[in-house]
Order: C-alpha cells, then sequence, then structure tokens
C-alpha cells in the first residue's frame, strides 16, 4: 500500500520540479535580456539586499522600485518577474505623457 502512495507522489513531483526550472531558466534569461536593455538605454537597475545601507522609505518590504529613475531590485525579496515589473512603470509612465492615446488604449 505504501509503495502506491509512493509511486504516485514521484509521478506528481517530478513533472511540477521540471516545470519550476523551466519557470526559472525563463526568468533568469528575461532577466539577462533585461539588463542588456537597461544599459543599452541607460536605466540603472540597482540590486540590494536586507543588509544593504539604503536610505530610502519602505525599501526593505518592497521586492522593487524605482527612485530618482533608477530601478532598485531587493534581492531577498524580489522573484523572475520584478525586473519586468519596475520597466513596465518606467515605459507605460513615459508612454502615459509621450502617447496618451496608446496608454488608454493599452490600460483599458
Amino acid at each position: 500500500s505504501l509503495g502506491k502512495y509512493l509511486s504516485i507522489s514521484i509521478e506528481i513531483i517530478i513533472p511540477i520540479t521540471k516545470n519550476i526550472e523551466v519557470v526559472n531558466n525563463l526568468g533568469n534569461i528575461l532577466s539577462m535580456q533585461l539588463d542588456k536593455l537597461a544599459k543599452l538605454y541607460g536605466i540603472n537597475i540597482i540590486p540590494f539586499n536586507n543588509q544593504s545601507n539604503i536610505d530610502i522609505v519602505d525599501a526593505y518590504t518592497a521586492k522593487g522600485f524605482i527612485y530618482n529613475g533608477d530601478i532598485y531590485i531587493n534581492t531577498d525579496l524580489a522573484d523572475s518577474s520584478t525586473k519586468v515589473h519596475e520597466l513596465l512603470h518606467l515605459l507605460f509612465g513615459s508612454m502615459r505623457y509621450t502617447n496618451p492615446e496608446l496608454y488608454i488604449n493599452l490600460i483599458n
């Protein structure tokens, strides 16, 4: 009886593990591409952790944020989508003023 449960558990765990690895790999690839884009366009992406000495309100409770045009990523909290999320704030913020019609269409 115990062998049946172990067999079923193993069959369930293996695909989930593989999917997590694929997602993590895609996240790493996306992160590297975002780093290249940031460098190309002069956007600073500043990694920090909860032991860093950053004097910005709420810095240690956020995964990431934008401060003075720089993207800060809290490596203790961030996941693979954090850089994308923060970069999109810059993109949409710029679009809101340079192409308001496109901005409104995208958010609706």
